[in-house]
C-alpha cells in the first residue's frame, strides 16, 4: 500500500505485462524473477547465477543506484560503473507507471536501506534524489545520466515544472502477458534508437550492503 493505494509492482517483474522495452514498438514479456526470485536476494545474492535477466536487473539496480547517489567506492572492481541502458525513461516508457507504483518502489528502497542501519539523516537524498529523477512527467534529461530518466508516465503522474514533452509517447496500460503470441526476450538484448544507450553487460559484482539495500526492496515489492 502507498498512500492508501494499493501498489502491486509484481507484474512487472514476473512476466504477466507486456511492459519491456526490448527495442521494438511496443513492450513485450521478461521475466525478471526467472533465475531464484526472491530466495537468493534473501541470501544477499542477485541471482543463484550469472547468465539471467534476474542478475543482470539486480546488479545493474545496484550500480544504478551507486551512481545515482555518487558512491565514492564505484568504479572499482568491487563496485563496478553502471553498465545498462542510460534512460530509464526509455527502460520503462511501455510500463505506464503512475505516482504511487513509482512511490511505492522508491518508499521500499528507503527502508531496506534504514533496516540495515543506515542513518536517517543519510536516507535524505535517497528519498529525494529518486522522486525529483523518476516521479515527474515530461521531466528533462538529468545530469545522473543526460538522457530522458523519469519512469512516472501516467496521467496522473505531476508534470516537472520545466517539463519537456519531446520523445515522450502517451502512456497506455500494458496488455497482460499470454502463452500464446506473446514476445520474449532474452538477458542480452539490445534497444535502439536515440534514447538507448549502449547494450547491458554481464559483469560481476561483489555483493555488499548497498545490493542488499536495493536485494530487499525487490523482496518487498515482490511481497
Amino acid at each position: 500500500m502507498y498512500n492508501g493505494v494499493e501498489a502491486n509492482l509484481l507484474p512487472y517483474f514476473n512476466g504477466a505485462l507486456l511492459s519491456s522495452n526490448r527495442g521494438g514498438s511496443k513492450g513485450v514479456s521478461v521475466n525478471f524473477l526467472d533465475d531464484g526470485g526472491a530466495a537468493p536476494l534473501m541470501m544477499n545474492k542477485p541471482s543463484n547465477t550469472t547468465n539471467s535477466n534476474q542478475y543482470l536487473l539486480l546488479t545493474h539496480l545496484y550500480e544504478y543506484f551507486g551512481m545515482l547517489l555518487q558512491c565514492s567506492k564505484q568504479g572499482s572492481s568491487a563496485y563496478p560503473a553502471y553498465s545498462g541502458f542510460g534512460s530509464m525513461y526509455e527502460v520503462h516508457k511501455f510500463m505506464n507507471l503512475e505516482p504511487n507504483e513509482v512511490g511505492y518502489f522508491i518508499t521500499q528502497v528507503a527502508d531496506a536501506a534504514l533496516s540495515f542501519g543506515v542513518a536517517a539523516e543519510d536516507l535524505e537524498p535517497v528519498g529525494k534524489a529518486p522522486n525529483m529523477l523518476f516521479g515527474y512527467r515530461c521531466a528533462p534529461p538529468m545530469t545522473v545520466i543526460a538522457q530522458l530518466q523519469s519512469i512516472c508516465s501516467s496521467e496522473e503522474c505531476p508534470v516537472a515544472p520545466n517539463s519537456t514533452c519531446a520523445g515522450v509517447v502517451n502512456g497506455t496500460e500494458p496488455m497482460n502477458a499470454t502463452s500464446t503470441g506473446t514476445a520474449s526476450a532474452t538477458a542480452t538484448a539490445t534497444m535502439s534508437g536515440s534514447g538507448s544507450a549502449s547494450s547491458p553487460t554481464s559483469t560481476t559484482v561483489v555483493v555488499g550492503s548497498g545490493a542488499r539495500v536495493v536485494g530487499m526492496s525487490l523482496v518487498a515489492a515482490f511481497a
